[in-house]
């Protein structure tokens, strides 16, 4: 199950396009067939964005991967924003719009799935230096309105042995912090802040997660932009062992077109 993204852009000149909502979906381009770029530093990668704060790489198989750039170097490891889309029960993707060609330094990236019950799902990317503005968008739809859950992935940053100390572990990971405003209600929501070598409860419900430390100078922060969607994390982990969570969407069934999104933010 995979995405379509549509962008067009030359380096030190970036243009907007893609496909306008309501065109027609045919033909359809398998998965398999989209585009990459054949040289320079995206070379095997469908795009790439290159900037003072981050480089954004869309992979061959259409996850999104977020490295932030300090003084000049690009940081490992990255943020991953996996575009594996869950809709159960609303069909399976069988395609996507026929993509513009491979591109380099979008300002704007499409995303449109087209299942086998004729839905579409359009999702579209802004993108500025530092900063990617995500809305989601269901069209062509009957009944209840669909669900959309959208993986984010923070990184592992270091590996310890079983037999590591939890100073060991503090000492490694100094500097490096977890905050997040978070809850298990909706309606009770508190900013939490956690050292990476201390262990980390997980919320059910949080509005923004913010990652400092592992990237140099640089803070990576993932925040909705909508109330009625919600960031879902769960579970019990260190900070340096990756942070998993879920972007879910909940539209509103009386607001047909109605836009849900999140932000990633690199300062």
């Amino acid at each position: 199950m995979k995405s379509r993204m549509v962008c067009c852009a030359m380096l030190g000149m970036a243009t907007l396009c893609g496909a306008a909502a309501g065109a027609d979906v045919s033909p359809l381009t398998n998965f398999a067939d989209i585009p990459v770029l054949t040289n320079g530093p995206g070379k095997g990668c469908y795009a790439i964005f290159q900037g003072k704060l981050f480089e954004v790489l869309v992979a061959t198989n259409l996850d999104v991967m977020v490295y932030p750039v300090d003084n000049g170097k690009r940081m490992e490891p990255p943020v991953v924003i996996n575009n594996n889309f869950t809709l159960p029960g609303w069909g399976n993707y069988i395609g996507l719009l026929k993509p513009d060609p491979p591109c380099v330094n979008p300002q704007k990236l499409v995303f449109r799935l087209v299942t086998d019950r004729g839905m579409q799902l359009i999702q579209t990317w802004k993108i500025t230096d530092g900063l990617l503005s995500v809305n989601n968008q269901f069209k062509d739809y009957t009944g209840a309105v669909p669900v959309l859950h959208v993986g984010i992935q923070f990184p592992r940053t270091q590996t310890f042995a079983p037999a590591a100390t939890p100073a060991e572990r503090s000492a490694a990971t100094a500097g490096c912090v977890l905050r997040w405003r978070a809850g298990h209600s909706e309606t009770a929501l508190t900013v939490i802040t956690v050292p990476y070598g201390n262990r980390v409860i997980l919320q059910d419900y949080c509005d923004w997660m913010e990652h400092k430390g592992p990237w140099g100078a640089r803070k990576v922060t993932i925040k909705r932009t909508t109330n009625k969607s919600l960031l879902s994390l769960t579970g019990s982990v260190y900070g340096y062992e990756g942070v998993g969570m879920q972007f879910v969407s909940r539209f509103d069934p009386k607001k047909r077109g109605e836009l849900q999104g999140f932000d990633l933010k690199v300062e």
